[in-house]
């Protein structure tokens, strides 16, 4: 199983890519990171709420700590930073 750590997922962008990587595959795992500012809404993931593939954790792209334990916590595979926050700072 591969597993992404997506942020910015529940804004435009971030929360249709949740839903084309989770309708194209199967064996995934996707830790989304979002700080749920003026961009990110949770209505935006409502749809995959449920699902075990998909793990949502509020909170900023710039706290170190916490991206760190995302790491050692979900053994990550991928980032894809869709989060504007990151994207300004690039």
């Amino acid at each position: 199983m591969k597993t992404y750590l997506i942020t910015g997922c529940a804004g435009f962008i971030g929360s249709n890519f949740v839903y084309y990587m989770l309708n194209r595959y199967q064996d995934i795992l996707l830790v989304n990171l979002d700080s749920l500012t003026y961009a990110g809404n949770l209505e935006n993931l409502k749809g995959v709420k449920n699902d075990p593939r998909h793990v949502f954790i509020q909170g900023d792209i710039c706290d170190k700590e916490l991206v760190l334990s995302l790491f050692k916590q979900h053994d990550l595979d991928y980032v894809i930073p869709i989060s504007r926050a990151f994207l300004a700072s690039t």
